[in-house]
Parts: C-alpha cells; structure tokens; sequence
C-alpha cells in the first residue's frame, strides 16, 4: 500500500472535520464582533491556540482509530507513520492559510459595516517584538510541538495501553508541580516577552524530533491485536 494511498484514504474525513472546526470558529468570532458592538466592551478571542488542540486530537486520533486499519490494508508502519505527518503537515498549512486570512478579513469587514473591533490574541501580542515572519515562525512549531507530542501520547497508548499514558501525563504534571521548573518557565516566558532570546523557539525543532523518533520506534513494536 502506498503513502498517497494512506493519504486519500485518511484525508477526506479530516477535511470533513477541518471544515466544521473553522464554521464554527468563525461563527465565535463573529459573535464576538456583534457582542462587543451591542455591549460596547472589549472581547479577547483566541483563534491559533484553538487551532493547537484541534491539530493536537487530530494527531491522537490518526493513531487511535486509523494505524490498524492501515496495517491490515497492507500498509507498512514507516509508510503509515509518513502518510499520517504528511496529512498533519498539510492540515497545519491549510490551517495557517485559513487563520491569518480571517485575522485580516475580519477586521476589515468590521470596519466596513462599522461593528466594534474584537481584540484577537497570537503571538504578535503577547510577544509583541516579534515580527511577521517571526510570528509564522512560533506559529508553526508550537502547532508542529503539539501535534507530534499528541502522536506520541498515542504512540504511548497504542503500544502500552492507557494506563502508560495516564502514568506519562501524570510523570508531566508532578514534574510542572517543582518550584524549579516553574521559576524556568516564568523566566523564560517573561524573558521571550521582554523580546530576548527569541530565536531560542528553534530549541524545540530538538524535542519534536526526538517525539518522532520514539513514535516510529513505539508503532514499530506494535502488534495488530
């Protein structure tokens, strides 16, 4: 079976759901603009954070519902596993395409039919020495970070059922819950903001690597049961 085989199979559906996740989106961020018109106050909406989660459970589930249905069509892990970070790839492309043509149009429209503006949150406002290509820059390998992460977590689940990714998560939380490590967070986070340390953002091209090289590693062990 071939990538572009694993590709069409999976694509469609996913298509399907990117569709519903931006209509939706779309209509909170109109609503924001009539709220805040109507109620003459200041609305703070998301749109690339929610993006996060979304390309995040897309991830997990191209694991949890589509790696045995693969297997069993005569796919091979690695043809799988290239298929499934190619579709991701795409979808956070098409992702980025969609967001940054709404945090423009949206804008504009308001202006036009004279609706208060909403105050739409990335990036480029709470690092606001960032610029354009920057922004895309943090954009996409936070979106990238997310997903691959998400794949592992599934990766996880698949090769040693649910309690491994409960004792994982757990693992994450307890080591969050250490002064030092949340004093490092705090610095760097306020050090990013201070518009230092920027191209420190390239760091985690080392972490996504590494979640991908213990995914194939983990989807190679898997058994079909």
């Amino acid at each position: 079976m071939k990538i572009g085989s694993i590709f069409q199979s999976m694509f469609p559906e996913l298509a399907k759901l990117f569709t519903i996740f931006w209509l939706i989106l779309t209509g909170i961020l109109m609503s924001g603009y009539v709220i805040t018109t109507l109620t003459s106050t200041q609305v703070f909406l998301f749109v690339w954070p929610i993006f996060l989660f979304w390309i995040g459970s897309v991830s997990f589930n191209i694991i949890k519902h589509d790696f045995h249905y693969a297997l069993k069509l005569g796919a091979t892990r690695k043809q799988f596993m290239l298929a499934s970070m190619l579709l991701v790839l795409v979808f956070i492309g098409m992702g980025a395409v969609v967001h940054h043509s709404l945090i423009q149009l949206l804008p504009w429209v308001a202006s036009i039919v004279g609706m208060e503006q909403v105050l739409l949150l990335g990036f480029a406002e709470f690092l606001p020495a960032l610029s354009l290509s920057f922004v895309l820059v943090y954009e996409l390998i936070a979106v990238l970070f997310v997903a691959i992460l998400l794949f592992f977590i599934a990766s996880v689940r698949q090769c040693f059922g649910t309690k491994a990714v409960y004792f994982f998560l757990a693992g994450v939380g307890v080591l969050f819950l250490i002064p030092f490590v949340q004093e490092a967070m705090i610095t760097y986070v306020t050090t990013l903001h201070q518009g230092e340390a920027l191209f420190t953002i390239y760091w985690f091209i080392l972490p996504i690597m590494g979640l991908l090289a213990a995914s194939h590693s983990l989807l190679k062990r898997t058994s079909l049961r």
